[in-house]
This record gives C-alpha cells, structure tokens and sequence, in this order.
C-alpha cells in the first residue's frame, strides 16, 4: 500500500491556549467534576476534537494514585484481525513501545465509573463498548512509534493526566499524516475516529506518543470497541445496615481450638488457617486471626513514619494509600503474601504490591482493584466491612481477612454468528464499604491486595522501572560503586 504524503509543517495544538481570554472550567469543589466541558475541532477531515480539562486535576491524581505500583510493561498486539476477533491475538513487548500500562477495573470505583459514562457521552457511543481504562506513563525517553488504534475501534479518546515541565517540548501525540502535535497538559482530552466512511481503516490517524524530555508522563487510553466488551451481572437492591447479616468474623474461629503450626521462616508458633466461607455465590471467605498480633504490628510499623493523612475535599472517603510496600520487602511482609494465595489457591506471581490503606468509608469509593481478586485484613483494633448488595454485615479485628472475586464468568449466546461463548462478568455484589465501630476513634487501617490477570512481578522484572524521583523500582537497588552501577535482578 503506498504511503499517504507527510506534511513538511506541523502545527502544534494547545488546546488552553485555544481558549484565549476564556478561563478552563471551574471545577465543582464537593465532588471535583468539572462545571462544563467545550469540544474544539481542531481538524475537519479527519474529524479531531479536543477537550480543555475533561478530567479534573482531583479525577487525574485519584487515576494516577489507583495503579501506583501495579505498572507493567506495555505490550502490542501481534497477530491478524481475525486472531483479534477469536481473542487469540498475542501482546508482546516492543522496541517500538517502551512505556508501562496498566488496566483498570470497569466500574471500578465511583470516580471511574462517572469517567467512563463521561467518555461514553462524548463519543456518543454506548459505555458497553468502551474498553477497560488503559493507563499509560513515560519517563524520559519512552516512547510509542508510530501505530494505528484498529479498525475495530471507531473511537479513541486519549486523556493527558498531568503536565510536563515548562521546557520539556516532548510528551506530544504526534499525528504524522496531519501534520498536527497535540501538547501534554493535564486534563486535556483528544478525540478521533479510526474507521474511514468505508468502515476499514483511517491510515491518516496514525499516531505517536512522543517521549517526554525531562518529566513523567502520565495518560490515560480510552478506547472504544465495536462490539459489547463490558459485561456487568444483573443489580441487586442494596440492602440497609440495619437489615443485614451480622457477623463477627472473629468469633467464627478462636486461637485456642486451632491446632498450632510452626514457621520454618521464623521459629515462631501461629495458629493454622482455617477459612469459612460465608457466601457461595459470589465466594466470600473470611479467616479469623490471618495474621498474628506481631505481624500486625510490624505492618503497622512499616508505615509509623507516614505523614499520609485521610483526603479530605472530593476525595474524602475514598481509599487511599499510605504506604505501598515493595515485594517480599521484609520475612513478615513475603510470608504473608504466600498466605494470601492459599485460601483460593491464587499464584503469587499475579499478586501485586501489598498495600497499607485507609479503605473507602463511603459507599462506592472503595478501590476493588484492578484485577480479578481482592482481598482485605484487618489492622485497626475493630471496624466493620458493609457488604449492601450481599447483606453482610463484618465485624473484624486485627488480622482478620476477607476474599473476594472481582468477576465471575457466563456463557452467552450469539444468534448472529451461531455460537455460544465465555464473557467476563463484573461481579457488583461484591461492592463493600468499610465503618468504624467508634466514630471518634482513630483512622481505619489496613492492608489491602489484589491479584492481576496477568503475571505481574515476572512481568514488571523484564525492564527496569524509574521512579518518578529516587532509585529505579521493580528491581534491587544497586550498590554505590564507582563507574557504571550494576543492576542485579531480583531474586524470584
């Protein structure tokens, strides 16, 4: 196919700059939406919108802070259409990607789910066809040459999450056959159409990300699909706080009747682990006494220097971090994330980061995490986990832990094309919000994990990770030598 003609001019798009003497939206400062949006055409054929501040400073850092940790490498598709159509196409890292990705849930917390209906009502598309929220960051030198979203995705609306430095020219997405760069600015959105008139592909609308010079870049791909890809289980009232199911998960087990195991590790007894499942469908297991008084206490020390406090504003009741602890960071920390597979089986090679957290204390705030198992322990003297849509009322203690799926799977049948298939259901009735027993006690702590659909410690092993600021992550710190240090591998 011969190639479309390159403009030898390129007109950078500034889309404040496009507002002239107009300020951006004010944003709402009770819930951090932005009061309006205005849609600048900045290309007639073919169409190309950009959006000033689509998404609020507060709806860009809450994306940013929901994936820290869990970065990947980002892959590319190889493979035909038709491969794509089977869900057989294969992604494999790329010299000519070298960022880092990462999925979120769909729907997964209340500020992603008004995003997502946002980005349906731009593109005027169903929010069933748009795809899980594709998380994107470059450092200094990352890149993504030269590629084409696909056919199958009529729409793609990318969203800019922060800004570069003043003198860094880099980060733009650079559209090659228009002759047009847009500039990174945080909250900005872009938006275009991949499909030509004839339904195949619009070869002008290939793009760049360009590497930023300085900064972290931070994005977001919102892409949307022409077929059905979010799959949600039928809503089920909740039910009231009064009405629930009371359970005290502590008392479901005591120390005392548990036969006693020792830790090769550690030398030190601990109670076996005995699981209770309290609802079949969907699976919702607790384990009384998950970790012992001193493993909550260390987990509790690993984060005794944070200054991190409960947000306050839009973001109050949200989960949020305080402190994301590195793989097998001390024998406590790598003992309990081989325990955390063992109720469910799950391999410890897709459980991400562990994390120290004040979770969500208003309903729909709290983070389910962005793969397809969660799980939560105890580390405040007592609180309570609301389940509204199971009508379970928790109570627990420290080293108290819960499970959880984030999904389930159907089959669905497909008239069209005369064949049943298997479709990943978002599992809604696992939605949970967390309540101090005491109202004027201290802050609810505790730990939270999640387990991806992918391998994510091999994964995140196969390219060194640089911090925002300080040493790279992902892989030891080197020691100080003279010359060129030497990054060691981390030990599986």
């Amino acid at each position: 196919m011969k190639e479309l003609p390159r403009p030898t001019s390129i007109a950078r798009v500034d889309a404040r700059g496009l507002l002239k003497d107009s300020e951006l939206p004010a944003v709402d400062a009770e819930n951090g939406t932005p009061s309006m949006l205005r849609a600048l055409v900045v290309n007639q054929d073919p169409k190309m919108v950009v959006v000033p501040q689509f998404f609020s400073p507060v709806e860009s850092e809450h994306l940013i802070n929901l994936v820290e940790g869990y970065w990947m490498p980002s892959l590319v598709g190889q493979g035909s259409v038709e491969e794509y159509k089977d869900s057989k196409l294969e992604n494999a890292m790329s010299k000519t990607r070298t960022s880092w990705s990462c999925q979120t849930r769909p729907g997964q917390d209340a500020i992603i789910e008004r995003l997502e209906h946002r980005l349906a009502k731009m593109s005027n598309l169903p929010v069933e066809n748009l795809e899980r929220l594709n998380m994107v960051r470059y450092t200094e030198g990352q890149l993504f040459d030269e590629h084409h979203d696909g056919y199958f995705r009529p729409i793609t609306l990318f969203v800019y999450l922060n800004d570069l430095p003043e003198d860094d020219e880099g980060g733009d997405t650079f559209f090659p056959f228009l002759g047009m760069s847009v500039k990174c600015q945080q909250g900005t959105g872009v938006m275009w159409s991949n499909q030509a008139e004839d339904g195949y592909e619009d070869s002008r609308l290939v793009h760049k990300g360009c590497a930023p010079k300085i900064g972290v870049k931070y994005g977001v791909n919102c892409f949307f699909n022409s077929n059905k890809v979010r799959h949600f289980g039928s809503q089920i009232p909740n039910c009231s706080l009064e009405d629930a199911t009371y359970v005290d998960v502590r008392s479901l087990g005591s120390k005392s009747s548990a036969p006693e195991q020792v830790d090769d590790n550690l030398g030190e007894e601990k109670p076996a682990m005995v699981c209770y499942i309290l609802s079949k469908d969907p699976k919702l297991t607790a384990v009384p006494n998950f970790l012992t008084p001193d493993e909550v206490q260390h987990f509790l020390n690993l984060v005794e220097d944070s200054n991190v406090k409960e947000c306050a504003g839009p973001l109050r009741g949200a989960t949020q971090t305080i402190r994301t602890l590195e793989y097998a960071e001390t024998d406590i920390v790598a003992l309990a994330e081989a325990r955390l597979g063992a109720p469910d089986s799950l391999a410890i090679g897709n459980l991400a980061r562990l994390r120290v957290v004040f979770p969500g204390t208003i309903l729909g705030l709290c983070n389910r995490g962005c793969g397809f198992e969660s799980s939560y322990v105890c580390l405040s003297q007592e609180e309570e986990v609301f389940f509204p849509k199971l009508g379970m009322r928790l109570a627990l203690r420290p080293g108290d832990a819960l499970f959880w799926p984030n999904i389930y799977w159907e089959h669905q049948r497909s008239e069209e094309e005369n064949c049943t298939f298997r479709v990943q259901v978002e599992d809604s009735r696992t939605t949970r919000v967390h309540l101090k027993k005491v109202q004027e006690g201290p802050s609810i702590r505790g730990l939270e994990a999640y387990w991806h659909d992918n391998p994510i410690r091999d994964q995140q092993k196969k390219r060194p990770f640089l911090r925002d600021s300080g040493p790279p992550a992902y892989l030891p710190t080197p020691p100080v030598v003279s010359g060129t240090p030497e990054v060691v591998p981390e030990k599986s």
